[in-house]
This record gives structure tokens, C-alpha cells and sequence, in this order.
């Protein structure tokens, strides 16, 4: 049986490892665990929650990429800083702000496990308040092998 990493994730073990794109892709893709697709579009696949990665290693170093999925909350583009919208019905939204008008207020978020835009009338919300912490979730890569988190990265880092 495989060692997962679970909890104990080591940078250097995985930024040491040669991963294989081809294989990263797949995991991005179809991961069952992972599901990065539903949220991050690359090269016209996949969601709009999150930012789209199709030129990620443009700026990002891979040690950099590996951080942004272990700690995701680290490092937020404000774009993509999530918000909680309180509305005068007592309902309670939490996306990406995409896009706001005197009318509007579209809302990105995550809705049966797939990528999902909501307009709100303005003048149905009581408050719109934004969080420290990011959409994607922590410890995504526990349930990866340190060489399926490697590869992982090797897809990712080739986003040019």
C-alpha cells in the first residue's frame, strides 16, 4: 500500500522527487480527492472559482506552487479574496465577488460540487464582509503520494 502524506508533509521530499506532468495532469483533471477542475480553469477547462492556472509557473517557482496548495490561505490575490454576503432574508452566501454593479452582485461559488455564478440584487443585501481564510480547502494533498503530489507540481510548474 501506498504511503499517503496525510498531515505530514514534506516540502523538500516532494520538491526533490522528479514528477512527471503527464501524470499531474491527470490528477488536476480526474483526481477523485483533489478536484481542482471544479474550481481552477487551465487552458479553457475547467471552473471559474478560483484563479485560472493556465500560465501558473509563469510567476510561480514550484516551491511556490506546493506552498499555494499547502497552505492556501497564505498568499490570497485579492480578485479572488472570498466573501460572505448577508442578506436581508437571513441567507448566507460564500463566494468570489466576481463582478458588482449598482444592481448586481455576481457571486462565484462552489454549488453540488461544481463551479456556479449567482447574481444578487443589491438591495437584498444586508452586508458584504470579506475572510482571511481561502475558498480552497487545506489539506488537499493528504490523501496524494509524495510522487503524485511531485507530479502534481511538474504539471502545474509547466504552465507557461
Amino acid at each position: 500500500r501506498a504511503r499517503r502524506l496525510a498531515h505530514f508533509i514534506r516540502r523538500e521530499e516532494i520538491l526533490s522527487l522528479t514528477g512527471e506532468a503527464k501524470r499531474g495532469r491527470e490528477l488536476f483533471l480526474k483526481g477523485s480527492g483533489l478536484q481542482c477542475v471544479n474550481c481552477h480553469r487551465i487552458q479553457g477547462v475547467g471552473g471559474q472559482v478560483g484563479p485560472d492556472l493556465s500560465q501558473i509557473a509563469k510567476e510561480n517557482k514550484p516551491e511556490e506552487i506546493l506552498e499555494s496548495l499547502i497552505e492556501p490561505s497564505r498568499k490570497i490575490d485579492e480578485k479572488f479574496q472570498t466573501r460572505v454576503l448577508y442578506l436581508d432574508s437571513g441567507k448566507v452566501l460564500t463566494g468570489i465577488v466576481t463582478k458588482q454593479t449598482k444592481k448586481e452582485v455576481f457571486l462565484s461559488l462552489l454549488k453540488d460540487g461544481k463551479s456556479a455564478v449567482l447574481r444578487v440584487p443589491t438591495d437584498e443585501i444586508d452586508e458584504i464582509l470579506p475572510q482571511a481564510k481561502s475558498l480552497m480547502p487545506e489539506g488537499l494533498l493528504k490523501n496524494l503520494t509524495a510522487q503524485q503530489a511531485a507530479d502534481l507540481i511538474a504539471f502545474l510548474s509547466s504552465l507557461k
